[in-house]
């Protein structure tokens, strides 16, 4: 099982006002509950100059061998 912690955030706004966002994707050795996955998001929050716009928790496992 493969967990992915993906974290979009926030970078500024283009020339019409629209946001612009960047996605992080960063592998968990385990999984991760909802409240550690934000909480990991906002500590890395702390460290950067850009504002978290959302926070998901991808799993995929695989179902068998082809």
């Amino acid at each position: 099982m493969e967990v992915l912690l993906i974290i979009r955030w926030l970078v500024g706004y283009d020339g019409e006002n629209q946001p612009i966002f960047r996605r992080q994707n960063i592998r968990c050795a385990k999984e991760v509950t909802d409240t550690e996955a934000l909480q990991i998001a906002q500590i890395l929050e702390k460290y950067i100059k850009y504002d978290l716009a959302e926070v998901f928790v991808q799993t995929t496992r695989k179902v068998g061998e082809m």
